[in-house]
């Protein structure tokens, strides 16, 4: 499923919006890496996330999980989010 998502970087910060849910995520940028947490639904469920760009910055692998779950365990299976910069 095509999920629309647009980030906006200030520094090292990310914030953004994702059309399932009115969801939102906000991260810092460490290196390759997008690491942050996502929410959905006014705040009614979300958790941590990450997301490994690729070296050339039009692609990224990424994982996720609820709040109280284990990032570094979901991080040991395929990613969950597969994603392509189109702007």
């Amino acid at each position: 499923m095509a999920v629309r998502m647009v980030l906006i970087q200030s520094g090292t910060t990310v914030t953004g919006t994702y059309e399932s849910n009115d969801g939102q995520i906000t991260g810092t940028v460490q290196g390759n890496r997008l690491v942050g947490s996502w929410s959905e639904g006014n705040d009614a469920q979300g958790g941590p996330f990450e997301l490994k760009m690729s070296s050339d910055g039009k692609m990224f692998a990424g994982w996720w999980t609820t709040e109280g779950t284990d990032l570094t365990e979901v991080k040991k299976e395929k990613p969950d989010w597969l994603g392509y910069r189109v702007s």
